[in-house]
Order: structure tokens, then sequence, then C-alpha cells
């Protein structure tokens, strides 16, 4: 039910609380891509107020249709399974200290559904600000990168890696988790009217977010931005733009491999060492470890954040001394 006059809200107190919650909830939805780069504890504290908003407004407007959601119900069935499996996990204290907060995710993704974005221009700002978000952290990674300037990490631990804004390497992997729905706003933004300016623009965001993502040295994060690249040429109406900006990515990519020491090592010579020794590599020793993990305990796991307490076991022993990592 839809009140549209302040008349229409003056006997129920729940419409008065509508407004004012959900502005709150989308100044936070807009910050959080900004307040990803000033770090995760304050993006979780945003992340987790906007479900407490929604689950407030739900409770005062007594509307709780958004639980009929069919992956709303999978996301709370899942979560009780989490709940109820960190009875038989090594640390049920550290699983359940996981599991339970766990919820906040699902919450915020139905509030975002449900009530924050579901007008046109709330999403074309979250699209803004997340735009803002990785055109920071792109230009910190080049100013790290060529300007040897990192100013939260005065003792990196590696210097063929990238930080930029950050405290750790992680600029590879936050721009390509972000940049694909920004990519995505600006193939439509420069689809209407085939304006060439915008076209160029947004095959040069591409280009410097891959770029980037390539100095970045985070391996994974190139393959997944290559592969999400090419899914791009699948759209409609900026097919020819986006194969351009694929084929110059590779050719500028593959020149810069060639010619970059740094670079060539990274990209082809750990890769190479990696794949070429896998079951010895520490990737090979962690996977291993925890499929047999998962095979011993196939129905409760071990709990949320339990692997490193059961892989040091004696039964995994013959998967090596690096095989309990943080990323089973």
């Amino acid at each position: 039910m839809i009140l549209n006059s302040a008349a229409d809200t003056a006997g129920v107190p729940s419409m008065r609380f509508e407004p004012p919650l959900h502005r709150a909830a989308l100044m936070l939805t807009w910050a959080l891509p900004l307040l990803l780069v000033a770090g995760r504890g304050v993006a979780d504290t945003a992340l987790s107020l906007c479900a407490v908003l929604f689950l407030a407004r739900s409770a005062y407007a007594g509307e709780w249709t958004w639980l009929r959601t069919g992956w709303v119900r999978i996301a709370l069935a899942l979560w009780v399974y989490l709940m109820a499996s960190s009875i038989w996990a090594e640390n049920p204290g550290q699983a359940l200290y996981r599991a339970g907060p766990w919820i906040r995710f699902p919450l915020f993704a139905a509030a975002l559904q449900h009530w924050v974005l579901t007008t046109t221009a709330a999403r074309r700002t979250l699209l803004r600000t997340t735009g803002t978000a990785l055109a920071l952290v792109v230009v910190f990674g080049f100013v790290d990168l060529l300007l040897d300037f990192r100013p939260f990490v005065p003792e990196p631990k590696r210097l063929d890696r990238l930080y930029g804004p950050f405290r750790d390497m992680v600029v590879g992997a936050f721009l390509m988790k972000l940049c694909f729905p920004v990519l995505g706003g600006m193939m439509d933004w420069a689809g209407a009217g085939r304006n060439r300016t915008r076209i160029g623009v947004t095959v040069a965001a591409a280009l410097a977010i891959g770029i980037a993502i390539l100095f970045s040295g985070e391996r994974g994060a190139l393959l997944l931005f290559g592969a999400g690249l090419l899914c791009l040429l699948l759209a409609p109406g900026l097919r020819r733009a986006m194969i351009l900006a694929a084929a110059v990515f590779a050719i500028l990519g593959a020149g810069l491999i060639t010619t970059n020491d740094t670079l060539r090592d990274r990209v082809i010579g750990d890769t190479a060492k990696d794949l070429g020794a896998f079951w010895s590599s520490p990737y090979g020793a962690i996977f291993a470890t925890s499929v047999a993990v998962w095979w011993d305990h196939p129905v409760t796991g071990v709990g949320l954040k339990n692997f490193r307490e059961v892989c040091s076991d004696n039964a995994y022993k013959r998967f090596g001394p690096r095989r309990c990592a943080i990323h089973p």
C-alpha cells in the first residue's frame, strides 16, 4: 500500500519514519564504494546499518513481502545451515562468531532490491559514486607505479605490487570486483545517440582499469577482468567499440609484459612455475588440503573460519608445510 499525502500518513506512525529512513539508507549505499577505499571496517559498518534500517522500516510499515523472494529464502536457509553446522565445528565459538553476522549480507542485498535502489535515479547515483571510487583507485595506483608513492604503507611487503590508496595489495581485486557495473552503465550512456566522445571515454576507462589491474600483479584479478571484458563483447550497441578496447588491451598488455621485467616475471614466470609444479606449490597444497577436509566433513563442513584450525592436524600433514594458508 502506498500513501501519497500528509493526511494519509498522519494517522499511521510507521509511515512518518519512511522518508528519513530511506534517505539514510540511500546515503549509506551511495557512500559504500568510497567507504570501501577507506577500509573494510567502515564499509561493513555502513552496510550493516543499511540492513538494520531496512529491518526497522519493514517492522514499522509491516511490510515483509520481500521475504517471499526466492533468493532471499535460499539465503535465509543457508544462514540457518551455517548456524546449525557451527555446532560440529572444530571451534564452535569461532564458527558462530562468523556465521551469525553473515545474515547482514543478504539483508543488505534485499534492502537494495526492494527498497533502496528501486528508482533509476538511485541506481545511477550509485554508479557515479562507484565510478568515482574506481577512478580514485586507478589514479592512486598509477601514482604508486610511477612515483613509488604509497602514503598508507610505510613498509611495503613487496615492491613489485601496487598498493594505491590501500594498506594491502588489493588494487586489482578492488577494480575487478567493482568495474563491470560501471562499465556496463558507461556503455549504456555511450550507446545513447552513438556519441563518439562518450564511446571514447568508455573505451579509455576500460583500458585504464585493465592496465592498472595488470600492473597490480594480481593474476586472478587480471584473468577475471579479461573474461569479463570478453563478456562485454556480447552486449549489443557498442560491440565494435568493446572489441577495439579488448584488442588494444591485449596488444598493449602483451607489449608491457614483454618489455617490463617485473611484469614478465610475475605474469609469465611465476604463473608458469606455479602451474608447472602445481601440486608442490602453495596453491596446490591449499587446494588438496581443502578438498581432503571437505571429503572428511561432507555434510556439516568444519565451520566458518575453521580451516586453519583443522588443516594443521596430522591427518593432513602429507600435503606439506604450506597447506594452511588463508584462502582454501
